[in-house]
């Protein structure tokens, strides 16, 4: 087996910046400048290597700064629109480029994306209507729903099915039976859908908000009436604040939270099930003629001759490559959390955090993270997608809205030298952004009196939220239907 690239060659391109590319659109359209592509044959180092010095002050544009001899104001409109002339709108050129090096500002090609692998002995595995890549919620639920449409599918796994586990334990959904039925109030999706897209500050895809808001609590009953045995449910479905908090308006700081998470755990050791549940989508999957790959990770998409996916190429656990065609492919192999390199370019949030706090922003082992490798947002821009320009928000960062439970309450949280860490109200589980930016050996102490399960009683509804209101949370099991 050999194949045409080494791990230097899938790494090469130009130094990564401290800023990520605008628009990753471009990546397909554009090539570097003359300049950039001799700093990038040079190899380039990065900023904080190179230690270029610009004088951002000659950029100033000086338009219209005494600049027109003889200017005077009109002072009627008639007077304006014969001193407009042409009526052509006049606006600032700008100052002129002050030849700052990829180096020290971005790339075209982000050094993590790097170019797109080339394989050699491919073996043709096998084929279908619809490929998966990827077994976790939304992998697992897709291919089990095309399954169910009548497609051919192929549901593609990188861990193999012994080791298999799945970062998910807290499902949030809304209007679903298994609440309603347990004495929660119906929620508005419209409300939710708003309250989404405000958080998001505009920047998500309101459709795919909308459908969630309008259609997750069907999603869950769907898997829980047809796939999940109602044992399972019983025993291990989780309905938190399903009748509300006592003392919680639903709003807080001007954040609203909803009821609709459900966690699946075992009560007596607190263990995550959702792995082990997650296996009955895969059963159902198989049971109507779909197939499972498990141990294969995927490398790179396949392509037609005009540039329409046509499968995906994949690595097995003997280290030989596999390719699946497939009428259709869906990528779902997660986010780039655990990928530094990419983190740190595109996490501006994080990023710009961790500065705040004294960290170095160049430095990837100072912004903390989990989950997936990056792998398919690579494979997904090789194939000529694009990227949304950011800002990109992380977890636990102050994106999320109201007060958490007892490690992070609606009391004041200090950190070093007794200074306040935050406005308390505005975080939803935990201070786990605030404890990633501490220095090293020191505590965050959560200051409180003997009336600490009455302000529990205040908080918001969310992740990792302690639920004060719901008593026995077990959901009561239904025949499937």
């Amino acid at each position: 087996m050999t194949e045409d690239m080494s791990r230097r060659n899938f790494l090469k391109g130009a130094a990564a910046g401290t800023m990520g590319v605008a628009a990753l659109g471009a990546l397909a359209a554009c090539s570097p400048a003359a300049p950039a592509a001799d700093a990038a044959a040079a190899g380039a180092a990065p900023m904080a290597e190179t230690g270029e010095s610009y004088d951002v002050m000659a950029q100033m544009s000086a338009l219209n700064r005494n600049m027109t001899e003889g200017a005077v104001a009109a002072t009627s409109p008639e007077d304006f629109i014969v001193k407009a002339g042409d009526g052509a709108l006049k606006f600032a050129p700008g100052g002129d480029p002050l030849g700052i090096t990829p180096a020290d500002f971005m790339t075209n090609v982000p050094a993590w994306l790097g170019e797109a692998p080339v394989f050699e002995n491919v073996t043709a595995a096998d084929s279908c209507d619809v490929l998966v890549i990827g077994a976790g919620n939304a992998g697992s639920v897709a291919a089990l729903r095309a399954q169910e449409m009548g497609a051919s599918v192929i549901l593609a796994e990188s861990q193999t099915y012994d080791e298999y586990e799945e970062y998910a334990c807290d499902m949030a959904c809304y209007n679903s039976k298994l609440f309603l039925e347990n004495g929660s109030d119906p929620v508005d999706p419209i409300e939710v859908m708003n309250e989404y897209i405000r958080l998001a500050l505009g920047h998500c895809n309101n459709k795919i908000v909308r459908d969630y808001a309008f259609r997750s609590g069907e999603m869950l009953d769907w898997m829980v009436d047809n796939y999940i045995p109602a044992d399972i449910t019983a025993k291990h479905a989780k309905n938190h604040n399903v009748k509300g908090n006592a003392n919680f308006s639903g709003e807080c700081a001007g954040k609203k939270s909803f009821r609709g998470m459900t966690q699946w755990r075992d009560e007596a050791s607190n263990v995550n099930m959702w792995p082990y549940v997650i296996r009955e989508l895969h059963k159902g999957l198989e049971g109507k003629g779909g197939k499972m790959a498990w141990g294969y990770q995927a490398v790179s998409l396949v392509q037609g001759a005009d540039g329409t996916v046509t499968g995906a190429i994949f690595k097995d656990i003997d280290g030989n490559y596999q390719q699946i065609d497939a009428r259709a492919v869906i990528v779902c192999a997660g986010g780039y959390g655990g990928n530094p390199d990419m983190r740190l370019d595109l996490s501006d949030s994080m990023r710009n955090l961790a500065w705040a706090y004294g960290a170095d922003r160049t430095d990837a082992t100072a912004i903390g993270g989990m989950g997936r490798d990056g792998s398919g947002i690579r494979m997904i821009m090789w194939a000529g997608g694009t990227m949304e320009a950011g800002p990109r928000a992380g977890m636990s960062i102050g994106k999320n809205g109201a007060p958490g439970f007892a490690f992070g309450g609606v009391w004041p949280l200090f950190g070093p030298e007794g200074k306040r860490l935050c406005n308390e109200s505005m975080y939803k589980f935990g201070t786990n952004g605030h404890l990633d930016t501490l220095p090293d050996d020191q505590l965050l102490v959560n200051v409180t009196d003997a009336n600490w399960e009455e302000y529990l009683s205040y908080q918001g509804y969310g992740h990792e939220t302690m639920d004060r209101s719901a008593g026995e949370q077990g959901c009561a099991a239904r025949p499937a239907q």
